[in-house]
């Protein structure tokens, strides 16, 4: 199914940016850190 899908992709990419956004988060807490220590 066609429709099917589609959705599964853009769920997918929903996915792939949450968890790039997750890690940009990750290192600018890591950078962070390390200028303090």
């Amino acid at each position: 199914n066609l429709d099917e899908e589609a959705a599964n992709i853009i769920e997918f990419q929903q996915a792939y940016q949450a968890a790039s956004k997750i890690i940009q988060t990750s290192q600018t807490m890591f950078d962070t850190l390390m200028r303090v220590v």
